[in-house]
């Protein structure tokens, strides 16, 4: 096996819930930052207004969030065999 195979997810080590939470983090993070400073084009969910530059954000973000982690505990665990 090499350490870029994508593997079961072991949910009792906490790896992909820690995963999950960090990649929620980086993107909910930064989304109010872009979006109040950057964010141009306005929209609504219910009462409350959002940007399209702050919700382009949490998918960014996560996403970088998501593939850091994934490498970072890959080669965490190669290391340690």
């Amino acid at each position: 096996k090499t350490a870029y195979e994508i593997k079961e997810c072991d949910w009792s080590s906490g790896v992909c819930s820690s995963d999950l939470l960090t990649a929620m983090y980086i993107g909910d993070g930064l989304a109010p930052i872009v979006g109040l400073k950057y964010g141009k084009h306005r929209y609504t969910i219910g009462r409350s207004w959002r940007s399209i530059e702050g919700s382009l954000t949490v998918f960014v973000g996560s996403t970088l969030g998501a593939v850091f982690c994934f490498f970072f505990f890959v080669h965490q665990e190669v290391a340690l065999r």
